[in-house]
């Protein structure tokens, strides 16, 4: 008597209990939440030993510029998950969907150039007392995040133009699209810490 045996097939992609992306990634981006989680402390701390001055400061802020780059990082994470999504599926809109964020990321640093402009000629820049610092730091780090992320859209792009959308390495892009919402995340935080919290 034998017994029938069903074998998954080698190609299948079992889901369940996976981890998206590389597990690299996973380790850039837990150093990149301790560096900011270090920063977010000190803020706080120094926040804490003079609340005047970082509130006097935090009013000079244009919260609408926060408010619109917020908007369009969220705009663009949820491009990301639909694009992903539509590579896994081998749709041909994941390139469109990726170009959508990207043009996010584009429209995210214009806005902060225009603001970090804004707030320098109002005489309000890195040195001019510590909240500023942290801001112009915090800010800054972040933007550069942005620019790293950005390329990382640009070779998702790349990627995702393959003729056949099944040779595309999904771990690669599932890798780039967790960085891309770590961005997200770290925004979340900056954004009510900078502009919000009194």
């Amino acid at each position: 008597m034998t017994t029938a045996q069903t074998e998954v097939p080698a190609t299948a992609d079992v889901r369940r209990g996976r981890v998206p992306g590389e597990p690299g990634v996973w380790i850039m981006i837990l150093g990149d939440l301790i560096v900011f989680g270090v920063l977010f402390v000190l803020f706080m701390s120094q926040r804490g030993s003079d609340p005047d001055l970082f509130n006097r400061s935090q009013l000079t802020l244009h919260r609408a510029f926060g408010g619109v780059n917020t908007l369009v990082l969220v705009t663009s994470s949820l491009l990301v998950v639909l694009a992903v999504g539509a590579i896994r599926a081998g749709e041909r809109v994941a390139r469109l969907l990726l170009c959508g964020a990207l043009a996010c990321a584009g429209i995210f640093l214009v806005n902060k150039g225009i603001e970090w402009t804004a707030l320098i000629a109002d005489g309000n820049g890195l040195s001019s007392n510590s909240y500023f610092t942290y801001f112009f730091v915090m800010t800054g780090l972040h933007a550069a995040h942005v620019i790293f992320g950005a390329a990382l859209l640009i070779a998702m792009v790349v990627l995702s133009g393959k003729d056949r959308l099944s040779e595309t390495p999904i771990g690669l892009i599932e890798s780039f699209g967790c960085y891309w919402h770590l961005i997200d995340i770290l925004w979340l935080i900056i954004f009510p810490l900078l502009y919000l919290v009194h």
